[in-house]
């Protein structure tokens, strides 16, 4: 949208920069919508860490990227899924038109 913002980070999590979270409070964001290149290093350490400061977390998957099978979720449910992460902590939504309708 015309008030979206992008970023550029240098450790996995953009909360690993302290002049993104004053950012962040200068504007009093209280919800994020966040997608990435690698979605079970740099997305799901950002989200965390998105979590773990009281953010609301809106993620699909059709606007974050994988580099493995393990990002995917598991059709056993044994193995940890990046996705499953999302799917259980996050307003997950199955395409990025019904995220945009939510959000914008």
């Amino acid at each position: 949208g015309p008030n979206a913002v992008a970023l550029r980070k240098n450790f996995p999590s953009a909360f690993s920069d302290d002049s993104f979270v004053d950012f962040l409070r200068q504007l009093g964001v209280d919800k994020l919508v966040i997608g990435g290149f690698n979605r079970t290093a740099c997305v799901l350490a950002t989200v965390t860490d998105a979590l773990a400061a009281g953010y609301q977390v809106f993620t699909t998957d059709q606007i974050m990227f994988g580099t493995s099978d393990y990002d995917r979720p598991s059709k056993i449910g044994t193995t940890f899924s990046a996705i499953s992460f999302f799917l259980a902590h996050t307003t997950y939504f199955e395409k990025a038109d019904e995220l945009r309708e939510a959000c914008f």
